[in-house]
């Protein structure tokens, strides 16, 4: 294949926009090495070197023979490239035939039931008129085609009543059912030799034992650093205040729970049940995520044996109701989703073993208990590694120092198996500096917010550009917003959240600055005059009291590992990667990095963060000296 590889290449660069990158072919190649051998590579490839086309060629050339792939990527933006532009792209100029599928989670997708009971209720207005013609004409269901219906919270609300869901999903008694836009999808993602899905999904494929995607030898995860997120969240149970009224509803909206008889008295009775469970629960639960032992829940155990009774008991009576064909299958749907909940508050309030960590805490929805695994090395090795062919591992951040063996040991990828390749960003860099203070209090000083936001005023004052400003917690970032004054400034969680907020960050004439959190630290495209300065505002380490991260690093201290060299080290590094990556999205693009916390210039790992930057960084003492420098930098501000 390597001569028909090269042959690719050659054709693909004969096409207007497409240019002769060495890079890009070398990486090519390795991942032809690894499709042919049998490995698992981990490829590291800066911005500009064209890694997606490198990795689509090769796996392309490698299913004539008959296999099957998959393409994992993060985002839901890289998701819709591959499928809008680049295969289209390489199937037509290579001349290739290789059916190809984009598969997303099954509530993307339009329930033709729900949509029928909503145009029942005739309640929605033009959102649903505009969603009623949209169905006829979508060759998919996928809601993602809609513009409209997604930017008003009344179009909202109707795309989540009709998004499709497998509770109380009758499947083929459905009358629907040959139409499904969801299980249609399934079915030509199971006949395609190539399918482009996310992360969450890939994980809640191999999950659930591979029962979503089918069979298949060769694997790509792009933006790979975030797999083990990805890998740990479809392993981990939750159970929260929400999901017992979620099925008593839906049996309610199924007509399964009648105003008397038995199944109306058990709903009644399930109902009671999660409400004396929640209201014992409730007192106990922090705000902050921390971890719970037995001991902990003793108290609300009662409470719990009733609502594990009560689940159970209308669990059988829906599978005893003996109804015909839809509501039938229907009914056995909610005995099961009633079962599983039952299982689920024994599994979480009676915890066995070690090889999970039992947490609680506080989301938007109001407390939450959680499982979660303490690692994932075992689960990822029966599920995955055992059983691939081929794959390829691969981001713009994947290394800390020389390689990627605290994801290698993370995933548990055979290490016989498993090699790594890196190539860093064509782009020259020469317009961009990177500037780590030494002069400012500590993130942990009291003083520090109103310092850090004088930093960013003088440094906009001297400088009138766009600046993002990264931060690891909510109270730093509203701490620091109080001291904003007299300068534009959008906030995430305050002016809105992430795409409004980029939006207006676009639009907005400089000077101007905007407050990220942890969403805002990847994924996001800046190039230009769009973002010219970007502040560090904390070394991004794992929150200490974060129980999964406890439990990962009493784990490594307990076979006589350095928790922190090991585990909070590589993740801050490759976090802080992540966010500077934001500045240089073209060859073009200029700017500052300005690392605001001072353990990056005064501690010894400081050095492990800034030999990771792309340009070498300079210390500064005094806060006072950086507008001057970024004057020698942007000489026309």
């Amino acid at each position: 294949m390597g001569e028909r590889l090269k042959e690719a290449f050659d054709r693909l660069e004969r096409r207007p926009g497409f240019s002769h990158r060495p890079q890009q072919r070398d990486y090519a190649h390795c991942v032809f090495r690894a499709l042919e051998e049998g490995g698992i590579a981990l490829l590291e490839a800066g911005p500009g070197t064209g890694k997606t086309f490198g990795y689509l060629v090769p796996v392309l050339l490698a299913l004539e023979k008959g296999e099957r792939a998959v393409v994992a990527t993060r985002t839901r933006a890289l998701q819709e490239q591959l499928w809008q532009h680049d295969l289209p792209v390489i199937l037509e100029e290579l001349s290739l035939s290789l059916p190809v599928a984009l598969l997303k989670g099954r509530e993307n997708y339009l329930c033709l039931r729900r949509l029928e009971e909503a145009r029942l209720k005739l309640r929605w207005g033009p959102f649903l008129e505009e969603l009623l013609s949209w169905a006829e004409q979508t060759r998919t269901g996928d809601l993602d085609e809609l513009v409209g219906p997604w930017r008003h919270p009344e179009g909202r609300g109707l795309l989540s009543e009709v998004r499709d869901t497998p509770l109380g999903c009758v499947g083929a008694a459905c009358p629907f059912f040959g139409r499904c836009p969801s299980r249609r999808a399934r079915e030509r993602a199971r006949r395609a030799a190539l399918v482009v899905v996310n992360h969450a999904l890939l994980a809640a494929d191999l999950s659930l034992g591979g029962k979503v995607l089918g069979g298949w030898q060769y694997l790509v995860v792009d933006e790979a650093h975030g797999l083990p997120e990805a890998l740990r969240e479809a392993w981990s149970m939750e159970f929260d205040p929400l999901a017992v009224p979620r099925l008593l509803g839906e049996l309610g909206r199924g007509g399964l729970l009648p105003k008397g008889g038995e199944l109306a008295a058990l709903g009644r009775k399930v109902a009671r049940s999660h409400r004396g469970l929640w209201a014992a629960l409730e007192p106990l639960v922090p705000q902050e995520a921390a971890r719970y032992h037995e001991g902990l829940v003793e108290g609300v155990k009662g409470p719990a044996r009733g609502l594990i009774e009560a689940l159970s008991e209308l669990s059988q009576a829906l599978s005893e109701l003996g109804l015909p064909e839809e509501e039938g299958e229907r009914a056995k749907a909610f005995s099961l989703e009633a079962a599983r909940l039952a299982e689920l508050v024994q599994a979480l309030l009676w915890p066995e073993g070690e090889d999970y960590v039992y947490w609680w805490g506080r989301g938007p929805f109001g407390p939450a208990l959680h499982a979660s695994p303490v690692e994932l090395a075992p689960l990822a090795w029966e599920a995955l590694w055992s059983r691939l062919r081929a794959g390829v591992l691969t981001s713009a951040t994947l290394a800390v120092g020389r390689g990627a063996g605290h994801l290698i040991r993370e995933l548990g990828i055979p290490k016989e198996r498993a090699w790594f390749r890196r190539w860093p960003s064509p782009f020259s860099y020469e317009g961009v500096r990177a500037f780590a203070l030494a002069g400012l209090p500590p993130p942990d000083d009291g003083a520090y917010p109103e310092a850090l936001a004088g930093l960013i005023k003088g440094a906009l004052k001297a400088v009138p550009c766009r600046a993002l400003a990264l931060f690891t917690s909510r109270k730093l970032l509203l701490a620091t917003r109080s001291f904003l004054s007299g300068i534009p400034v959008l906030a995430q969680g305050v002016d809105g959240e992430r795409e409004q907020l980029l939006a207006a960050f676009r639009s907005h004439p400089p000077p101007v600055v905007l407050l990220g959190l942890d969403s805002l630290w990847e994924g996001v495209d800046l190039p230009g005059e769009e973002l010219e300065l970007v502040f560090i505002t904390r070394l991004p380490f794992p929150v200490p009291t974060d129980p999964v991260a406890q439990a990962e690093a009493a784990r490594l201290a307990a076979q006589g590992k350095d928790p922190f060299w090991l585990l909070f080290l590589p993740r801050a590094v490759l976090k802080l990667r992540q966010g500077v990556g934001r500045l240089v999205r073209t060859p073009q693009d200029r700017g500052a990095i300005v690392i605001a916390d001072v353990r990056a210039a005064l501690r010894p790992y400081g050095e492990r963060f800034l030999s990771e930057l792309p340009v070498p960084a300079q210390v500064i003492a005094h806060p006072e000296e950086l507008p001057s420098a970024l004057r020698r930098l942007f000489p026309a501000g």
